[in-house]
């Protein structure tokens, strides 16, 4: 693995970087998962059409200055070929919006595959130019009904 990419345990509304992205597979992931949170920290304003990109200026409840929004029609990725044009495509997105600080929010669905999506994330951040690209997997503010409400 390369040490671009690196593994960090925060919400991705807390990540201090260029830009965020969250991985959108369908209509429901706009309300729920990493995409929800940062959709409601943004004031719920994006409605979504899968196999696009949207990229949206960060306010003051999103730490990164940008939030990237990517869809992806095909669903979630089963096959690690699928999962790597993801992920190249993704930050492929990314560097030609400039960002060289990258974090991906890694949907509900790479929490039982992280022994696949951090790898393949890896490979494709070696050949994209980036200096930084992070990946959490966590998702513990979905769960958490004791932190602060904006």
């Amino acid at each position: 693995m390369t040490d671009v990419v690196q593994e960090i345990a925060c919400p991705p509304d807390q990540l201090e970087v260029d830009v965020v992205a969250a991985v959108l597979f369908d209509g429901r992931d706009m309300l729920n998962g990493p995409a929800g949170l940062l959709n409601r920290r943004l004031g719920y304003g994006l409605s979504f059409s899968i196999d696009r990109s949207v990229l949206v200026r960060s306010n003051h409840k999103v730490a990164a200055r940008w939030v990237l929004f990517h869809g992806w029609a095909a669903g979630c990725p089963e096959r690690d070929s699928d999962l790597r044009g993801l992920l190249a495509e993704l930050l492929r997105v990314c560097r030609r919006a400039g960002f060289e600080r990258i974090a991906l929010a890694a949907p509900e669905a790479a929490l039982a595959k992280r022994n696949q999506w951090t790898p393949a994330l890896a490979e494709a951040a070696s050949g994209a130019g980036v200096s930084e690209c992070l990946i959490t997997y966590d998702h513990s503010y979905l769960h958490d009904h004791t932190g602060p409400v904006f």
